[in-house]
């Protein structure tokens, strides 16, 4: 929601903006995609604003997967004022739930993570997603691609 906006204009450290978009960017690139293909999904604690992410049904999902079905989880941040609580993986695990009320069809999440973001492929393993050995590289080295099957 445009309300959140203010709130989720907040700076990462520079390893972790290393690895992830900043809202600002995300934004644009959402409002530069095809209608219904992107969207940012704000990560709340107690109704306030700590994080967000995109769902990106586009183009960019097929240097990833097959998948027609797919989505591409991305730009996922949480700030960093918020960081350490647990948050990040809540919001992991509930896009599943999210993703199966909004968008029923898609059965899949597929992610592309830096191979140097070790804590975050942790989470991600953690979370239900595989790691089946593919990768890419991306514009800041070598990429794990992960997925998680939603049906």
């Amino acid at each position: 929601k445009q309300k959140h906006y203010s709130d989720l204009l907040y700076d990462l450290d520079e390893v972790q903006a290393s690895f992830t978009s900043t809202f600002a960017h995300a934004l644009e690139r959402t409002k530069n995609a095809p209608e219904d293909t992107a969207f940012i999904i704000t990560v709340l604690k107690n109704d306030s604003p700590s994080g967000f992410f995109v769902l990106d049904f586009g183009e960019d999902k097929w240097e990833l997967s097959e998948n027609p079905n797919c989505v591409l989880f991305r730009s996922f941040s949480i700030n960093p004022k918020f960081q350490g609580q647990g948050l990040g993986k809540e919001a992991v695990l509930k896009t599943e739930d999210f993703l199966q009320k909004h968008f029923p069809e898609c059965d899949e999440i597929v992610l592309a993570v830096n191979e140097k973001n070790i804590p975050a492929k942790q989470l991600y393993l953690k979370c239900g997603y595989k790691d089946e050995g593919k990768t890419r590289v991306g514009a800041k080295g070598r990429q794990f691609i992960l997925n998680k099957k939603l049906k």
